[in-house]
């Protein structure tokens, strides 16, 4: 009888908590877009409308915490530069890099809408 010894390498988890939580907060934030979208156009003083401004809270803080988990998954704040400074039209990494700030801003701008077009 033979034995046979198997020695496995250990390797570094491949999904670090950042990059979980990024995923995580982004999904979080793209449902409260739509949900707070959808809540946008309720006649006033319906249940609906009463959500928006939880909607819209989630959706700032989902919203500015997604990226700076994104940060910090990077390792290094200069890495994200390699996106902006060699995009790459086939990777999904170098289109979101240009899709995350749009839609940032977008949400940054439909929050800013939302106060200062809320009554009273």
């Amino acid at each position: 009888m033979n034995i046979i010894e198997l020695l496995t390498p250990a390797y570094e988890a491949a999904w670090l908590p950042w990059a979980v939580q990024y995923f995580f907060l982004i999904g979080i934030a793209t449902t409260a877009a739509l949900l707070a979208a959808w809540l946008a156009f309720a006649p006033a003083g319906t249940d609906r409308a009463r959500l928006l401004p939880a909607a819209v809270v989630v959706l700032l803080v989902a919203s500015i915490a997604a990226p700076v988990s994104l940060l910090a998954d990077l390792h290094q704040p200069g890495r994200f530069w390699h996106f902006y400074a060699h995009p790459t039209s086939w990777s999904w990494m170098s289109l979101g890099a240009f899709l995350l700030p749009v839609f940032v801003m977008l949400a940054l701008g439909f929050g800013v809408a939302w106060w200062l077009r809320k009554p009273g």
